[in-house]
Parts: structure tokens; sequence; C-alpha cells
């Protein structure tokens, strides 16, 4: 592929330049991440749309999931990673007490006045918007995160590719996505 692309104020080959040169390194970077390298999943979860052995008649065909000791603790933490409320406003109260000594501080005095007070009616407002975004996370089904069955996948160990993934599961699937989806 080649050549002026349609509508396009450039050519195939400076996109691919682009792309190869610019964004690949960066987004491969990214993925590197543990953030976005490690996903958490139920592989053993039936399918939600009909029933299927879920298997591939190739047999070579399998996700690789992690041992537990190979998945970094901030990630499999959770919500062991989350502060709670009386956490923050011990914080905030901390930052409030800094504050107060730090006013004495001639250098303070030259910046100006900071208020750094959280109101009652701010702390509860906190509480409300902790409690939307909260709700937000349920917005779609997703799968039990407490199910024993949760294991995490290193999407390095497993990256997209073709799979060969074929039969007539395979082709239920793509008819669906073809004729369902587009």
């Amino acid at each position: 592929l080649s050549g002026v692309l349609d509508d396009c104020s450039c050519d195939v080959e400076s996109i691919d330049e682009f792309n190869n040169y610019k964004l690949f390194p960066k987004l491969w970077n990214l993925l590197e991440k543990d953030y976005f390298r490690y996903y958490r999943v139920n592989l053993k979860r039936p399918c939600p749309f009909w029933h299927d052995d879920s298997h591939c008649s190739i047999q070579d065909c399998h996700v690789k999931s992690c041992k537990p000791s190979e998945v970094p603790s901030g990630i499999k933490g959770g919500e062991h990673n989350k502060f709670s409320f009386e956490q923050v406003f011990q914080y905030l109260e901390d930052i409030n007490v800094w504050a107060k000594e730090q006013q004495e501080c001639e250098e303070a005095r030259k910046l100006g006045a900071i208020d750094n007070t959280i109101s009652d009616q701010s702390k509860v407002a906190f509480i409300d918007w902790a409690r939307y975004d909260d709700s937000l996370d349920n917005f779609c089904e997703i799968d039990d995160e407490t199910s024993p069955d949760m294991e995490y996948v290193d999407l390095r160990l497993n990256p997209e590719r073709y799979t060969g993934y074929k039969g007539p599961s395979a082709w239920r699937i793509w008819n669906c996505i073809y004729e369902e989806n587009c």
C-alpha cells in the first residue's frame, strides 16, 4: 500500500513512518508499565450469549495466566491501595496543621495567604463525589472480583496476534461480530 490518501493531506508512507518511529515506541513504553501489562479476568466464566465448550480446534491455543507470585503487589492490591475517607480527612487535617505552622514563617507571609481549610460542606461533597465515582464502576456487567476463578494475565506473554482460533465456536463469534455489530 502506498501513495496519497483520499481526503488526507499526507501519503501512506508518511503515516507509516509516523506510526513506526514516533507512535509505536511511545505506546510500547506505555504498554511495558505494570498497569497496562496485567489484566485480571475469569477465564472459566461461561459464555453469557450461548452454550459453548470454550475449546479451540488447535491444540496449543490457550491463554497463559500468571502465578500469584509473578504479579506485582501494587497491581493485585486492589482495595488495599485505596484510601478510606478517614485516611483522606486525616491527611487533609495534617496538611492544615502543617499549613498553620508554615504561616508563621516569614517567607510564607510574603507569598500571600492561602486558605487550606476544608469546610464540612466540602467534606460532605467529597463523600458524594466518591460515591458517584464508585457507582460508575458498575455501569456494565463485570467479572465478580471476589470469584476464586479470577486470575491475572500478563499481556506481554499473551500478545495480540493471529491465534489460529477456528472451528464452530470461532465461526459463531465472528458471525455475531459481523452480523450484529457492523
